[in-house]
């Protein structure tokens, strides 16, 4: 079973990208939520998520800040990048 986190600042698009798709009939579960980079951060650790879905424009921490200091960290997840941004 794949572990996801969601990582967005809009809470609509977390309850979004939640609920569009039935995760567990493609051997996945969303493991974690954050709404910015920093806690993201705070909960990488503890999570081990195999996949990241994060936003890139999100306040304290952007989602490419995000990246670079999971990746510095270990993180061995992959990373998708969702946006609005123009």
């Amino acid at each position: 079973m794949y572990r996801i986190m969601l990582v967005d600042d809009e809470p609509l698009i977390l309850a979004g990208i939640a609920s569009m798709l039935n995760w567990e009939e493609y051997q996945c579960r969303i493991v974690g939520k954050a709404s910015n980079g920093h806690q993201a951060l705070s909960q990488l650790e503890e999570l081990e998520p195999d996949i990241i879905i994060t936003d890139i424009k999100m306040p304290g921490l952007d989602g490419i800040g995000f990246m670079k200091e999971a990746i510095e960290r270990g993180s061995s997840a992959a990373f998708i990048v969702l946006t609005n941004l123009e």
